[in-house]
């Protein structure tokens, strides 16, 4: 199996159609929102919302349910994309998804952007390729560094992402090392630089191809 990459991340174009949908219910239907439980992304929400302006048969009513219509098709299109990512993930048998905030697409995306793994044979090749690296700022007697922006800017977001998840749930492995780092005088930017540092250590492991097994695991310190 062949994983490519185009160098353009997928991104799911429901949000902005929904952001659309809700600028003519707002002038439908003000205040439409609090008849909703959700957001305009779920089946349910975008049910009630055509309901709301069934009776309605203005122009702006009729652009409305085209786009309730457009983000229903694209909502059904991400599902399918979603569980065609999950089938080939899993056959791939990567054990990337065990690291916390790492899920199926993110995992997917990893797998694409790194293509052939051989290709960074070492952690800190590894880092540099995915700009996690960070380059050296010092001083005079004060030993700085500075955010390292080059390097591949997908495999950096989905690193970032994955940091920030771990971070924003308490108890979790990079959440406890976030504020380690804190305490031993870190800022919130320096620490997350270092965490997403680890996982990017982390994730070079789970990409070996010997590496299936929680034998992997590595405590952060």
């Amino acid at each position: 199996m062949r994983w490519c990459s185009t160098g353009v991340s997928w991104s799911n174009p429901a949000p902005l159609r929904s952001d659309r949908l809700h600028a003519d219910l707002t002038l439908l239907c003000p205040g439409y929102h609090n008849l909703l439980r959700s957001g305009l992304l779920s089946p349910k929400a975008l049910a009630r919302a055509a309901k709301l302006i069934t009776r309605d048969r203005t122009t702006r009513a009729d652009i409305a349910r085209q786009r309730i219509r457009r983000v229903r098709r694209l909502l059904r299109q991400v599902r399918e994309l979603d569980t065609q990512i999950t089938r080939l993930v899993a056959a791939l048998g990567t054990s990337l998804t065990d690291i916390y905030g790492i899920g199926n697409l993110t995992a997917a995306e990893i797998i694409a952007e790194v293509g052939d793994a051989a290709r960074y044979p070492t952690k800190a090749r590894f880092a540099m390729a995915n700009g996690t690296a960070p380059i050296e700022a010092s001083s005079g007697r004060v030993t700085r560094h500075r955010l390292n922006r080059g390097g591949n800017r997908q495999l950096n977001r989905a690193l970032h992402n994955a940091a920030i998840t771990q971070i924003a749930r308490p108890g979790t492995e990079g959440r406890c090392y976030y504020e380690r780092l804190l305490q031993r005088g870190k800022t919130k930017k320096e620490a997350i630089r270092i965490l997403k540092r680890r996982i990017s250590d982390r994730v070079w492991t789970h990409l070996q191809p010997t590496t299936n097994t929680p034998q992997t695991h590595q405590v952060l310190t």
